[in-house]
């Protein structure tokens, strides 16, 4: 798929209009070029790297078994039914998350012991609560967005390893502390549902499904050129790259202001394989939460019917910033004593947590700016989706 790309659309200049410029070949800017075909309109789709996808990106191993999802892994038929659609339409092998057996828990203390999905889940009804009344289609204005998660949920008497739990989790979704989240973190979970959708391995939940998606949808599209003329920009990159972008004339202020506010958390992954699934002998899943360890979680990832088992283990946050100063080889033996895992093979891969996000006192005075055009730009990315 590297070379493909630049087979298909072959950059050049041309004098002749376009109606539409499509920025960036991941799913998002892919799709919005498959709608802008379907009405007839002329187009060109715009990508700085040497491949399509965006955040999925997926490896072969060397032995053959299969491949690895080095960026996007979960979707779910329920709550994410349009990418789940793409994957029925393309053919795209898809695996249910295991979920049978018991997590290992690594508490504040260094105690490990095993929990069964759902123990410590009682902290999330006061973010289901607040997520519950807002409309993130309009946003109010809020206390809440002075605030950073931790001072609300220590507001309502959250002790300190279920914040603990909560603090893992929001690195495990979006790469960032909850010392650095305000409302947007309530948009996040009203968007999805609720924050049990978000983290759930059940049928309804957003880690049911795993998938590799992105040839696909650039294949249905027509080989196009770059054009010296247009009518209308599609911006399909994440909000924070928009200062890579010379714009002219220049964006307005509010949207230059966001861009230079806007995040995007730490995000690496630890692929480690196995020649078989021994944690499921023992009546584990796969699952590992740590509140003080190199490796914040880990979770199976294996294709039973390739033969490929593995466990990958997420490193964000804070934690992993802290840690990707290191060499490879010194981050590497820090996550395989931790785990006391045969390592055969492991990448970290460093391309950017899954959406951007908003510290305080930004969601509720750049809600509308986040996603409102610019005379003849239009945005769409996950931070804008709603």
């Amino acid at each position: 798929m590297h070379n493909s790309f630049k087979e298909r659309y072959d950059v050049t200049s041309s004098s002749e209009e376009k109606e539409r410029v499509i920025v960036g070949a991941g799913l998002s800017g892919s799709e919005a070029a498959l709608a802008v075909q379907k009405t007839g309109l002329s187009y060109v789709v715009l990508e700085a790297t040497d491949r399509v996808g965006g955040k999925t990106l997926s490896q072969p191993l060397a032995s053959g078994k299969g491949v690895v999802d080095l960026d996007a892994v979960w979707l779910n038929e329920v709550t994410q039914p349009k990418i789940y659609a793409l994957a029925k339409k393309y053919g795209v092998e898809t695996v249910i998350q295991p979920s049978e057996g018991e997590g290992i828990l690594e508490d504040t203390t260094g105690i490990i012991q095993r929990i069964a999905d759902g123990q410590l889940s009682d902290i999330t009804s006061i973010l289901e609560t607040e997520a519950a009344k807002l409309d993130i289609r309009r946003f109010p204005i809020s206390d809440f967005d002075k605030l950073i998660v931790r001072q609300v949920l220590k507001q309502n008497g959250a002790i300190e390893d279920a914040f603990k739990f909560l603090e893992t989790t929001v690195k495990g979704l979006l790469g960032v502390d909850a010392n650095e989240l305000s409302l947007f973190y309530l948009d996040y979970i009203k968007s999805e549902g609720t924050f049990e959708k978000l983290r759930s391995e059940e049928s309804n939940g957003a880690q049911f499904l795993d998938a590799i998606i992105s040839k696909g949808t650039a294949g249905e599209l027509y080989p196009g050129s770059l054009f010296l003329h247009t009518k209308k920009f599609i911006i399909s990159v994440p909000t924070l790259l928009y200062k890579m972008i010379d714009f002219s004339p220049a964006l307005p202020k509010a949207k230059t202001t966001l861009t230079a506010s806007i995040k995007l958390g730490y995000y690496a992954k630890t692929i480690l394989i196995y020649e078989k699934p021994w944690w499921r002998d023992i009546g584990l899943r796969g699952s590992f939460f740590s509140f003080k360890g190199a490796v914040s979680f880990a979770d199976d990832t294996s294709v039973d019917a390739d033969g490929q088992y593995s466990i990958t283990c997420f490193i964000v946050g804070s934690t992993g910033r802290k840690r990707s100063i290191l060499y490879p080889i010194k981050r590497r033996q820090l996550y395989w004593i931790k785990l006391r895992l045969w390592l055969e093979m492991s990448m970290d891969i460093d391309q950017g947590a899954p959406s951007p996000v908003m510290g305080p006192n930004l969601p509720n005075k750049y809600a509308d700016v986040l996603r409102a055009p610019c005379s003849n730009l239009h945005f769409l990315c996950t931070e804008t989706a709603y």
